[in-house]
């Protein structure tokens, strides 16, 4: 039997912000590595069990360190 996959959706582009007075109390994060010890908010889908990962990108598209 033949599988054919065929794209339904579109992709999908998530962006990082932060209020301006997030970053007074301490110096701006400069690097995706500066935000591991910050509090962040994260991403949760409505499925069950299930936890997205995602990669932050440049805008180049190269993945971001």
């Amino acid at each position: 039997m033949n599988k054919v996959a065929v794209r339904i959706g579109f992709d999908q582009h998530i962006v990082a912000v932060a209020a301006p007075d997030y970053s007074k109390p301490q110096r701006k994060p400069r690097t995706p590595n500066d935000l591991m010890e910050r509090t962040c908010v994260n991403l949760r889908l409505p499925t069950p069990n299930v936890r997205e990962g995602y990669t932050l990108r440049s805008s180049r598209g190269s993945p971001a360190s």
